[in-house]
């Protein structure tokens, strides 16, 4: 006889309890869980302690969770001692339970991530410090209350020096770049507004006042979150002992946050014990942070004459080499010089601050830079790398370092880098520019536009240059032709285009531009550009005007031959050759021309102008009969990072008159026009 108390009846509650008693489901349930909270807590210390992302912690959390179903499942089959082997029911249920748990997952991280990208690209930086979980201090422009407004500059100085003393000593700090800072000089907030506008959790106030040799330093720290003072200080000094100021107020600033410094042994080092070098360092140090594309060379050369003349007060002053050697570097990207004498003095330069201070890795940066000129990638990037670490990178070497690396084809690399610049320095407008103009190669218009936009209203004197950006972008995308007639003489022409109007508009614009306006798009490549004899030759040869476009291929030729032929501007001498030679007819020299800009602008190492010189033989090579070669060079230029946009080629009457009645061209420009007339940007 069976006792009733030791089987329960079938399809009872006891019945049910007895089956996962037996098969162990809660043992098994209990020890992973056990387990679980073992690896959720060891993910949390690990997270701490290498600074991961918050979502690797979620994402850890969830799928343990999610892995208790499975387990319930093993156990069920498997916790019994009788059933050991795997069924076609449980792989079955098994099967099911992951191709659910996994969709699950998907749903629960993958559309949170996206919508928390999306809130994080336009939330109140406030909140975005506040997630970092580190000060964010911004250093508004020191008063000057010195006697002799022409003592100015010093204020300046002291306030700039202080911030990149600070900014360079922590990772576990946030500065706010001066470049940003210095446009609530021009027009003041409220501390609050500001704080709330940078999403800085902590403003710095001062004053200096400079009479003869003595110097007052007087300093406030406020916290923005409760606006209280939490610290002040005043500092006396003279004026030579002034010049060292700036570590011993990084190093108090930094104990009121409550971080560590990381500095170099050496930073309380003077830069020079002669006031005279100092102060001719700093015009010129302040001079040369608001020099832009479009200044005459004329001011380049003023303010290296004066870091010349601090130089020659005190030969052993390492810094005003250093900044001599980044304005020089500048003079050759931005082709204001192109010469090999510019490089050379660069490159003398860097070598005497390295020689002076051997180990400080504030050499770091520069050195990569050296190295990106020369279009040495990766060693650039690895030094960039070294300098991030030992906290010896700016706003400028970043802009440097991604540029780098779209030169080796790596914009979604960059993007984080300049996202993470243009939050600590939001008005600087070449950074910006840059970060938008990245967005816009990666295909992401709409993000592009935003950031552009916010340069604009941080920077008023940024409008006119960011609309024009901003109406580009939307043009290529979009294929708007009343964009097109607004931004008028930037674009190719159209076929269907009124030729006196064309005529009339380039009859009024220089007949070369210089090449720095093109800023970052076409570095180190030649002096100027010839685009009235471009911009008329592309039109005539659209329109079939054969000896039109002959006059302005002739033209474009004496331009090339009045050019110093280099390394970095070959390639591209050769593509204005290419263009010469196909509005004169020459369809060999044309394609020859072609091809070899392509051949010296290889893409694994310089991606930017390997799209452009491809851009530029696509329609040669259709025109003189290589149209499957063009055709195979084009499609995956649709589609790369950099590659071509759509507007680019799909409105371009070039191109339509080379490719002519090439039936893959025309589908190809369908399907993008379609996309085009899709695209909807504000």
């Amino acid at each position: 006889m069976t006792d009733s108390s030791e089987t329960p009846s079938a399809g009872s509650v006891g019945a049910v309890w007895h089956r996962l008693r037996e098969h162990k489901v809660l043992q098994w349930g209990l020890a992973y869980i056990g387990v679980a909270l073992a690896i959720a807590h060891g993910a949390e210390l690990m997270s701490s302690a290498f600074e991961w992302p918050h979502v690797v912690g979620r994402v850890v959390i969830l799928l343990l969770l999610l892995g208790l179903p499975l387990v319930v499942t093993l156990a069920w089959y498997h916790g019994h001692r009788h059933l050991k082997n795997f069924s076609a029911p449980e792989l079955t249920i098994t099967a099911l339970l992951v191709v659910l748990l996994g969709g699950t997952f998907v749903l629960l991280v993958h559309g949170p991530a996206e919508s928390v990208a999306s809130a994080a690209s336009t939330a109140d930086p406030t909140l975005k410090a506040a997630r970092a979980g580190k000060p964010r201090l911004a250093i508004l422009p020191f008063e000057n209350l010195s006697p002799d407004p022409a003592n100015a500059f010093f204020t300046d100085g002291l306030h700039e020096e202080i911030l990149t003393s600070l900014a360079n000593s922590s990772k576990a700090l946030e500065v706010i770049s001066r470049t940003t800072m210095m446009i609530y000089r021009s027009a003041p907030k409220p501390v609050a507004e500001i704080a709330k506008e940078l999403g800085a959790t902590h403003v710095l106030e001062g004053s200096v006042r400079r009479e003869g040799q003595d110097v007052r330093l007087t300093l406030q720290l406020i916290d923005a979150r409760t606006d209280e003072h939490v610290w002040a200080q005043n500092y006396d000094r003279t004026l030579v002992k002034a010049m060292t100021l700036q570590s011993q107020v990084a190093e108090e600033v930094a104990t009121q946050l409550a971080v560590q410094l990381t500095g170099t042994d050496h930073a309380a080092a003077p830069m020079t014990n002669d006031p005279i070098a100092h102060d001719l360092y700093l015009k010129a140090h302040l001079a040369a942070e608001t020099l832009t594309f479009f200044e005459p060379i004329g001011r380049w050369r003023t303010i290296e004459q004066l870091f010349g003349a601090a130089i020659e007060r005190d030969p052993n002053f390492a810094a005003a080499y250093v900044e001599r050697f980044g304005l020089r570097v500048n003079l050759f990207n931005l082709n204001y010089d192109t010469s090999e004498e510019t490089r050379r003095a660069a490159r003398a330069d860097l070598d005497a601050a390295e020689r002076l201070r051997p180990k400080d890795p504030a050499w770091l940066a520069p050195e990569a830079r050296w190295a990106s000129l020369n279009q040495e990638n990766p060693r650039a990037l690895a030094l960039f790398a070294e300098a991030d670490v030992a906290g010896a990178i700016n706003s400028e070497a970043t802009l440097a370092r991604s540029e780098a690396m779209g030169r080796m084809g790596s914009y979604q690399d960059a993007l984080p880098l300049l996202e993470r610049a243009t939050e600590l320095d939001p008005a600087n407008a070449s950074l910006v520019n840059y970060r938008g103009v990245v967005l816009a190669y990666s295909r992401r218009p709409a993000d592009a536009l935003r950031v552009i936009q916010m340069a604009i209203d941080r920077v008023p004197d940024f409008e006119p240059p960011g609309r024009v950006v901003q109406q580009y972008i939307r043009y290529v995308f979009t294929g708007d032709p009343r964009l097109r007639k607004e931004i008028g003489a930037n674009l190719e022409p159209q076929v269907g285009d009124d030729e006196a109007t064309w005529r009339d508009a380039y009859s009024r614009q220089p007949e070369e531009i210089p090449m720095q306006a093109w800023g970052m798009l076409l570095p180190q490549a030649v002096g100027h550009f010839p685009a009235r004899a471009m911009t008329l030759g592309a039109f005539a040869f659209a329109h079939g005007h054969r000896e039109q476009a002959a006059e302005q291929g002739r033209a474009i030729l004496q331009f090339v031959s009045r050019q110093t032929q280099t390394r970095f501007n070959q390639w591209f001498l050769n593509v204005l050759t290419a263009f010469a030679k196909m509005y004169l007819g020459d369809k060999p020299g044309a394609v020859a021309a072609a091809r070899e800009a392509i051949r010296l602008a290889p893409r694994n190492t310089d991606a930017v102008h390997a799209v452009i010189a491809s851009a530029a033989a696509i329609p040669i090579l259709a025109w003189a009969g290589h149209q499957d070669e063009a055709f195979a060079m084009l499609e995956p230029l649709t589609t790369s990072d950099p590659g071509l946009m759509p507007g680019e080629f799909a409105t371009n009457a070039v191109y339509a008159t080379a490719f002519g009645e090439n039936a893959r061209f025309k589908a190809l420009v369908a399907r993008f026009k379609a996309q085009m007339a899709a695209t909807k940007l504000e």
